[in-house]
C-alpha cells in the first residue's frame, strides 16, 4: 500500500492549522510540523489524534518520580 506525502510552507501560524484541520479532515492521521520555535496550538492539534510518546511517557514518569520539582508536560518535541 502506497503512502502518500504532502509537503506544505505556510508563513503563518493561522494558515498553518488551517492546513493541518483540512489534512485531518481528509483522513491523514500522521502528521510532522516543523517550526523554528515551539507554537502551542499547533502542538495542541498535533497532539489530538497521536498517542503519546513511550520514550515521553517514560521519561515523564521517571523524571516526576524522581525529582524534587514539577516537570512541565512532555511536549511534541519527545
Amino acid at each position: 500500500m502506497a503512502t502518500a506525502t504532502v509537503l506544505g510552507v505556510f508563513a503563518h501560524v493561522d494558515t498553518t492549522l488551517h492546513a493541518i484541520r483540512a489534512l485531518r479532515q481528509q483522513g491523514f492521521s500522521e502528521l510532522t510540523v516543523y517550526t523554528p520555535v515551539p507554537v502551542e496550538e499547533i502542538e495542541e492539534d498535533i497532539e489530538k489524534v497521536r498517542p503519546p510518546s513511550r520514550v515521553c511517557l517514560f521519561t515523564v514518569r521517571r523524571s516526576a518520580s524522581t525529582a524534587p520539582a514539577p516537570r512541565a508536560p512532555c511536549s511534541a518535541a519527545c
